[in-house]
């Protein structure tokens, strides 16, 4: 069950071909549920399958990407990212070439509370009263050596009187 004591939306942004090659998307989503947090998918890709490009420093494509010498295609599950958007309450998009879907998202999640984080306030002491008591310590020092034997003789010669 969602925290009582968490009052701010918490959200994810997913943004994938939804293809599921080693996880389980639905339990994922059903724990994400469980904590109250809201998935928003944007799928990525095409439904009938692309090869998948490989790129240069610059982002230009140099080739395609290859494993165990055959070309990797990358196919667009919508099925999989709506089912996880909806078991936690959350929204499907789909990305264009035109609209890659983000603002879609924003305004989707702008309704939501906001937070911010928790600040953190640190008291430094700056203790001043040393300088009061290092020089009350040396008269109290002075003050038993000085008098405190001439107390200590008072005694013994009233105690011997």
């Amino acid at each position: 069950m969602r925290d009582p004591k968490v009052d701010r939306a918490q959200v994810i942004i997913l943004l994938s071909d939804g293809e599921d090659h080693l996880g389980r998307p639905s339990e994922a989503a059903s724990e994400l549920n469980k904590l109250g947090i809201k998935v928003f998918t944007v799928g990525i890709g095409s439904s009938e399958g692309q090869l998948v490009p490989s790129l240069g420093e610059t982002g230009e494509v140099t080739g395609y990407v290859k494993h165990d010498m055959q070309y990797v295609t990358s196919k667009l599950d919508e099925a999989t990212l709506m089912n996880i958007a909806q078991v936690t309450g959350g929204q499907y998009f789909r990305a264009t070439k035109e609209d890659f879907g983000t603002d879609r998202v924003i305004a989707a999640i702008s309704d939501y509370k906001r937070s911010q984080a928790e600040k953190q306030v640190f008291v430094e002491k700056h203790e001043e009263f040393i300088w009061f008591l290092l020089p009350g310590l040396f008269l109290l020092l002075v003050d038993f050596l000085l008098l405190g034997n001439a107390g200590l003789r008072r005694q013994k010669k009233e105690a011997s009187a």
